[in-house]
């Protein structure tokens, strides 16, 4: 309990701890390393929440000599005849590269931060997150410094692999992974959670509190000043005193909708209960079984489809040559007249 906070969605749980652990690292970097540039390194399969966050951070705290930067990891390819394909997924080697400092313009000593998203909304490709994991966890251990904060923080994005595939965040390394309940956990709406390492979120002050997270030590006393109470938050005898939730806690905040809650428990209960191996098995399974029939029709394209890939998922994301997606999702939804969902190309 003391690694998991209770939130309302994946966004808010990865927010909430992207900017507490940047601006903890900010200060970190800053102050004992001097650093004059501070990097985030995101996938290609990143979420557009993840990526306008990063972009805002890194333009707003770029000041007082002190650059910030978002670079994207390159993606593996693969060769179809003459023409190189992105597969989407993070190539091992070019970020190996990038940590052993191999790659021009960017120097690994500046990387404060590395964003993966598990499994993207957009096709079936399946970052490996465990591998990743256990890079970043040797070249922290390789650069081991004597604070409290690993030199790279490592922040995984599960929203789509929660519920869906079998999730070990000791194996993964990660320092912090967000997740929702109303995707394949098949919970309600409004749910959500964030696992942080509980060593990792002692050290960490969070970006946004309230007296739940924060819970008040000492109240604020008056220190008139021409009527006015000032130097409320001075830590002085008349200023306000909080210390924070051990563990994850601290980024829980008060108010709640506590049948959603229930309703993620529930939820949860029931793919325990199921058994995470067996749903995976069959999201895998039939998800290659539909991406096989699909590839194996002239007129459609599957994105990312090639036989490569080592994990697959249930996710499955194609077009049509020449028909529009409203129209295969209207056929889709609607069905030929007691034919079920199937319709003519």
């Amino acid at each position: 309990r003391d690694e998991i906070a209770l939130t309302e969605s994946a966004t808010v749980s990865w927010t909430r701890v992207f900017y507490s652990m940047l601006e903890t690292k900010e200060r970190d970097l800053t102050s004992r390393y001097h650093q004059k540039e501070m990097i985030i390194l995101v996938s290609e399969a990143e979420y557009a929440a993840n990526c306008v966050a990063a972009v805002k951070f890194a333009r707003d705290h770029t000041q007082n000599g002190v650059k910030w930067r978002v670079a994207g990891i390159p993606s593996s390819v693969i060769t179809k005849g003459t023409t190189r394909i992105s597969t989407g997924m993070v190539d091992l080697d070019s970020l190996q590269s990038i940590l052993d400092g191999k790659v021009d313009d960017i120097n690994p000593a500046s990387i404060a931060m590395i964003c993966i998203t598990h499994i993207p909304t957009n096709c079936h490709i399946v970052n490996p997150v465990e591998e990743i994991g256990n890079m970043i966890h040797d070249f922290n251990t390789k650069e081991q410094n004597n604070g409290a904060l690993p030199r790279i923080f490592y922040l995984v994005d599960a929203c789509q692999s929660v519920g869906q595939l079998v999730i070990n965040v000791k194996e993964m390394n990660c320092h912090a992974m967000a997740a929702t309940g109303r995707k394949y956990l098949r919970g309600p709406r409004g749910t959500g959670f964030l696992y942080v390492q509980k060593d990792v979120a002692n050290a960490l002050q969070p970006s946004h509190i309230d007296h739940a997270s924060a819970p008040v030590v000492r109240v604020m006393t008056q220190h008139p000043n021409q009527g006015v109470c000032v130097g409320l938050e001075e830590e002085n005898e008349y200023g306000l005193l909080h210390s924070y939730q051990p563990g994850a806690a601290r980024f829980e905040f008060w108010e709640a909708n506590i049948a959603a809650r229930l309703g993620l428990g529930a939820a949860i209960d029931v793919s325990l209960a199921i058994g995470m191996d067996k749903i995976e098995n069959l999201c895998s399974t039939y998800g290659e079984m539909l991406r096989k029939r699909l590839a194996a029709i002239d007129r459609v394209n599957v994105y990312h489809y090639n036989d490569h890939d080592q994990h697959k998922c249930g996710i499955v994301t194609f077009w049509c040559n020449g028909i529009e997606a409203s129209t295969i999702k209207e056929k889709l939804q609607n069905g030929d007249q007691g034919d079920g969902c199937c319709f003519h190309l």
